[in-house]
This record gives C-alpha cells, structure tokens and sequence, in this order.
C-alpha cells in the first residue's frame, strides 16, 4: 500500500476514534512533522501523555502538532499543564477556534476567573459558534463546563445544557465522534440532577452509557475507551436506583 493510502486509512481511523490502529497505521509511515502530529493525538486520546509530547516536539511547527501541545499545556491531567508555554504556543496556532477552546479548558483546570470569565467564555462563543465541525463543538462542550463547573445558580446550569445541545448537534450523529458525544451526555446528566431533575438526568446518564458502548465496540482495546465506559456504568448505576 502507498504511504499515501495508508496516511489517509490512519487519518480514517482516527476520525472514527480507533486511536490504536490509527497509531498503528501512522507508525508504519516514514516519519514526518505530520506524522508525528497525528502520532501526538493517538496517544494524547490514548492518555499516554509523556508520549504525546515526545511525538510534539518531534513535529514541530505543524499545525496539528501545535494544537496537540495546546492541550498538552491546557489540561491538568496532562501532567504538562502551564499557562505561561500555553499562551506561548497560542500565537502559532492558525485556528483560533481551537485557541479559544484551549483557554476555556485551563481558565477551567485552575478555576482561573481572572484570566477567562463568565462574560469572556460568552464573547468567545459568540465569535465563532456560526462556524462548523469538530472544532466549534469543543468550544461549546467546553464552555458548558465552564458554567458547570463555576456555576452560579440554577441559570448556568440551563446555559450549561445549552451549550451541550449545541456542542452534541455539531459533534454529528451515528457513529461520529462517539466519545464526545458520550461526555457531554454525562455532563448534561450531572446538570440535570443538580437542577433536581432525576428522570431526566438518569436519560441522558443511560445515553452516555450506550455511546460508551458503542464506541467500545469499535476499539475493544482501547483502555481510556474502557475507564470512560466504567465512569458512565458507575453514573448510571448511582443514578437508576434514585
């Protein structure tokens, strides 16, 4: 098979979240800057992080690579989380959706109130929610985690569920993008019981659960797939017997 046939099969795999072969798949290519950054992202959704950053700096300017470090420095759970490299990386990256999502994730990570605000997660929305794709459905998944998490009263949970509608429906139907679709149903799960709404929390809980299976069904050895399942399994489990 031609090294192009098999960057556009790796490509394939990933979109449809079968990180390990799509990792596979890259790996058997002659290494690039590209190659690497879709060898980041593989093993960023994979949550082997230290791996992640090796294949980032090994892509060096490539825009999606640049974006994987965004990430990289934008969550806690990466181990790489720095505000001061984050902003650094920032002025590189040509997509500016994905820029603003990156703020929403660490403003977020450090309940950092000052440096992206309620009013500043709306303005940041309304600047590029008119575009389409993956990109902009982040931003809104992202944004509703913002009022979750920092949440005010009974109205930033609404705006939160909102903001998850609108993130859900550009994140597609069917078999696309599974494992997004599956977290921001339990987060809309999460907002409903804090409103009181156990029928409708224990709805979506249950549907985040079927799109864990699903999306296991597709990579059955991928283990952050299977912890996710776990998590919706244990949220649902909590939730069926209120």
């Amino acid at each position: 098979m031609l090294e192009l046939e098999v960057l556009t099969q790796a490509e394939k795999l990933y979109g449809e979240g079968k990180y390990p072969e799509a990792l596979d798949a890259v790996r058997s290519l002659a290494p690039t800057t590209a190659t690497f950054g879709l060898e980041a992202w593989c093993l960023y959704h994979l949550d082997e992080y230290t791996g992640a950053f090796a294949a980032v700096c090994m892509a060096g300017n490539d825009q999606r690579g640049l974006r994987c470090k965004l990430h990289l420095y934008a969550y806690k759970k990466t181990g790489f989380q720095d505000k001061t490299k984050m902003l650094e990386v920032a002025k590189l990256i040509e997509d500016k959706v994905a820029v603003a999502n990156a703020f929403a994730i660490i403003a977020r990570d450090l309940k950092d109130t000052a440096f992206l605000s309620h009013e500043d997660v709306c303005a940041s929305i309304a600047a590029h929610v008119a575009g389409k794709g993956i990109a902009v459905a982040h931003l809104l998944h992202n944004a509703a985690r913002v009022y979750h998490d920092w949440c005010r009263g009974p109205a930033d949970y609404l705006t939160a569920i909102g903001l998850l509608t609108l993130a859900i429906e550009h994140y597609g139907d069917g078999d696309n993008n599974l494992a997004h679709r599956a977290t921001a149903c339990y987060w809309w799960s999460q907002c409903l019981e804090k409103l009181g709404d156990i029928a409708g929390a224990k709805s979506r809980a249950h549907k985040a659960l079927m799109l864990r299976e699903n999306q296991i069904s597709f990579s059955p050895d991928d283990p952050g797939a299977k912890k996710a399942r776990d998590l919706a399994q244990a949220n649902w489990d909590r939730l069926r017997i209120m």
